[in-house]
């Protein structure tokens, strides 16, 4: 849910949305980040910080990793019945045009960090 894009791009979200379904489909979590603190500590670990980390994507070569993360997720997407092959052959295309766009910036998913550890006793 976090992952946005100036100016906003209907590929982009679509690609999130079947990137988000298939994740689920499959068991993943993609959406744990917030609860990885409370778990640890919940199992008796220490939480010393958790981070969010956000990175912001502007040149074109950083841009097509969308278009990259949709190929590498087309199969789980299809055999899902999430999306047509067809679906996801004109979804890598418009992400490959739109991040050789001028001006385009967008961003990947947040990544929460914790560090934790066991308490000695």
């Amino acid at each position: 849910a976090a992952v946005w894009s100036s100016p906003p791009f209907d590929p982009l979200r679509r690609h999130v949305e079947l990137y988000v379904a298939a994740a689920f489909g499959l068991g993943a979590r993609p959406d744990i980040g917030a609860e990885l603190a409370p778990m640890l500590a919940g199992a008796g670990a220490e939480v010393d910080t958790v981070d969010v980390v956000q990175p912001v994507l502007r040149r074109p070569a950083d841009l097509q990793i969308h278009a990259r993360t949709m190929e590498a997720i087309a199969e789980p997407v299809i055999s899902q019945g999430l999306a047509t092959a067809a679906e996801v052959g004109e979804l890598v295309d418009a992400l490959e045009v739109w991040a050789q766009e001028p001006g385009v910036v967008a961003t990947l998913p947040r990544i929460v960090q914790v560090h934790a550890r066991v308490p000695v006793s």
